[in-house]
């Protein structure tokens, strides 16, 4: 019958998906290695607000939806509209269209051997000149880099903070059990586009010409091991 065909056919092609099935740990393998290279530690950090005044006017759940929203004085630009409202600093930045928040890089300065916290608040002339500086936390950034190429720092609102890898925790290229998550989700064609955003915001530096082959090729390799 139908079912004793399919145990056959499955008993006497099983040699050869035990083949592909280690083609595809192979290259899922080699692919998620290379994104520990590249991506470690990246997909914690997002750009966040700073605590500054807005408009009292401005309607959000931080602002008890304009609770001190007064029109009058606000069209006008008297300063009554500005003085008693303020951003919740730490909040995540929310950007118009996908992914809907900004994924950033923080940038040590020092001997590299150093652990982290010991090469802040370090600032040089060339670094001022090329990011955004954080006087806080004491690193440099690449969150509002239009602002901060147009206006300086002092155009700059936004700081980049380590708030935890997306999807729960479970997206990130940290450690080889996440990578490995992370290559079989951009292996999926419904997951693509969720890894390939963070690692182009997560990592401005690497050449975005890389980023793609990287997960071209993923695409075509692992993707089709997966429909083979």
């Amino acid at each position: 019958g139908g079912v004793k065909a399919i145990i056959t056919t499955l008993s006497r092609g099983s040699g050869q998906l035990l083949t592909v099935f280690a083609m595809l740990l192979f290259f899922m393998a080699a692919f998620a290695i290379a994104g520990m290279a590249i991506f470690g530690l990246s997909f914690r950090r997002r750009c966040v607000v700073l605590e500054r005044k807005i408009p009292a006017c401005t309607s959000d759940s931080e602002t008890g939806w304009s609770a001190t929203c007064d029109f009058a004085s606000d069209a006008r630009g008297e300063s009554a509209g500005w003085s008693t409202v303020y951003n919740t600093a730490g909040s995540s930045v929310v950007i118009p269209g996908y992914p809907w928040e900004r994924y950033c890089k923080q940038y040590f300065l020092g001997d590299s051997k150093l652990p982290r916290w010991e090469r802040t608040h370090i600032r040089t002339p060339e670094m001022d000149a090329a990011y955004p500086y954080d006087p806080v936390q004491g690193i440099y950034h690449s969150c509002q880099m239009g602002d901060f190429e147009a206006g300086g720092n002092d155009a700059v609102w936004q700081t980049c903070l380590e708030i935890g890898n997306p999807s729960n925790g479970f997206s990130h290229f940290d450690h080889i059990g996440g990578a490995i998550l992370s290559i079989f989700q951009g292996a999926a064609p419904d997951g693509y586009y969720d890894i390939i955003y963070r690692s182009l915001m997560s990592e401005p530096d690497t050449p975005s010409a890389m980023i793609w082959i990287l997960y071209f090729l993923l695409s075509c390799i692992c993707t089709f091991l997966l429909l083979v």
